[in-house]
């Protein structure tokens, strides 16, 4: 009978064709695998791994645990978007309703998604193009699936701290393990299928998952990693000018890792290495990129008992705010102190001081309407000139604006707001196109010309909703928001 334990950590790892399962416990220099269980069951959904997951903690006699999983499969899904830079508020929709297009069979999914770097394929410094778009790596799942799978734990007294998707995994190993900016490929040898991740300045670029089985020889097995470390590769070179693969890591079975090597160094024209690490089960590797996802201070995370990002901001603004005041009425308290002291001891001086004043005031009486008299045409002078630059460089802005309004952009209404010699703008307009994606890409061309056109900084889209597509087939409103410098003249 297994001793009872007050608490243990697992992770574990699922796929349709089975599950890997690790007690671990975090030390200082790593993560110790206490151990490990795997189960070659076919598993039809989440809710009957959750029960397999539950079954297989619970005889190993731990009272309370905690669980992190990654899973491939069971209806999950995964795509890496490339959107402009925009506020938590705004992405979140944006992510949604793209994913909501790409997958419109999954009922009600369950959506997170982590940021990457930003992406820029020219490689050059642009200050008059704007901000380059952001690499989002989206994952969802089915919300009754991963609901009837915390609810399967939860019977068994498990807490499900994160639930991640295989891609986040491979990008949490990656760091671990190398870490490096050069372009370079991981492949994966696991129970359900293997799985190659494409890497270029240390972010996850492709996935590719091979239609390579068990039943195969490790001949035909490695012909197809390479055919597929290929495409990828040739990816790479499209997407970032020229680049190519420097190096690929594998993590396969201890027994068939010589062969892999020799086999892959045959078939490939780049250097081919093992991962590098202690472990060498592929499917207790994936296990420890759970973990890691799980420690990460923003990780890609499906469980239903998780905050959204968007929730989680508002909790930490609040429990500033609460911060904050607590502070201020402190600091009031003490600063009412110390001034009802002060003023006490003053008292008789102020009023020494006060008579004093009265006496010289009433001698100055007639400068000071003399002084009024020309700091009141002076000011008046300055307003007249900044009046007239100002008709000259609000005409500048308007023409360097027409410039930049691309076809497919409508502007309904424009605020101006001077603040010395910079404008506050506000813009709001309506995007109009055949799909959502023309949509997008008009106002992503209008988001990136106003920059090229005149000087500006602190450049948001602050607001985008859907609108009536009346004769088009789609339309949106924004609302974008900047400062301007100083209202472009026109350009000769």
């Amino acid at each position: 009978m297994p001793s009872k334990k007050d608490e243990a950590s697992f992770a574990a790892f699922l796929e349709p064709s089975g599950i890997c399962l690790v007690e671990y416990r975090r030390e200082r220099d790593g993560i110790q695998i206490i151990r490990r269980h795997s189960d070659a069951s076919r598993l039809p959904g989440l809710a009957d791994a959750g029960e397999r997951v539950a079954e297989l903690i619970t005889k190993m006699g731990v009272q309370q645990s905690r669980l992190s999983v990654a899973v491939r499969g069971f209806g999950s899904t995964y795509q890496i978007m490339m959107l402009p830079p925009a506020e938590p508020a705004i992405l979140g929709p944006v992510v949604r309703r793209e994913l909501a297009r790409l997958n419109p069979d999954m009922p009600s999914p369950r959506v997170d998604y982590v940021l990457g770097g930003q992406f820029d394929r020219r490689r050059r410094e642009r200050p008059e193009g704007g901000t380059p778009q952001r690499e989002v790596l989206v994952g969802a799942a089915p919300e009754i699936a991963v609901s009837a799978f915390g609810e399967e734990l939860a019977l068994a007294g498990i807490e499900l701290d994160h639930l991640t998707l295989l891609p986040q995994v491979l990008q949490r190993l990656y760091e671990s393990g190398n870490a490096s900016r050069d372009p370079e490929a991981l492949f994966i040898d696991l129970p359900g299928g293997p799985v190659i991740g494409f890497f270029h300045e240390s972010q996850l670029r492709l996935v590719v998952e091979p239609p390579v089985t068990g039943d195969d020889d490790l001949s035909t097995r490695a012909q197809v990693i390479s055919e597929h470390v290929d495409r990828g590769n040739l990816f790479l070179r499209q997407q970032f000018r020229g680049v190519e693969l420097s190096r690929l890591l594998i993590a396969v079975k201890e027994e068939e890792s010589a062969a892999f090597l020799d086999s892959l160094g045959e078939q490939l024209n780049l250097p081919v290495e093992t991962f590098p690490g202690p472990v060498s089960d592929p499917g207790v590797l994936a296990c420890i990129g759970t973990v890691l996802d799980a420690e990460a201070e923003k990780g890609l995370n499906l469980s239903p008992f998780a905050e959204s990002p968007e929730d989680k901001k508002e909790r930490a603004r609040r429990r500033l705010v609460t911060l904050t005041a607590i502070a201020v009425s402190a600091v009031a308290v003490l600063w009412a102190f110390f001034t009802v002291a002060a003023t006490l001891r003053l008292s008789s001086t102020v009023e020494e001081s006060r008579k004093v004043a009265v006496e010289r005031m009433s001698q100055l009486a007639p400068l000071r309407i003399v002084a009024a008299e020309r700091q009141k045409n002076a000011q008046s002078r300055t307003y007249l000139r900044r009046v007239r630059a100002g008709d000259v460089q609000i005409q500048g802005f308007i023409r360097a604006l027409l410039r930049a309004t691309p076809p497919g952009i409508q502007l309904t209404n424009l605020g101006l707001q001077r603040s010395g010699d910079e404008w506050s703008v506000t813009l709001t307009g309506s995007g109009y196109g055949e799909t959502g994606a023309d949509v997008l890409l008009a106002i992503d061309r209008f988001f990136h010309a106003i920059p090229r056109e005149m000087t500006v900084h602190d450049l948001v889209l602050t607001d985008l909703n859907d609108a009536p597509a009346s004769q088009f087939g789609a339309a949106m409103r924004f609302t974008m928001t900047f400062v301007l410098s100083a209202p472009a003249e026109p350009r000769q």
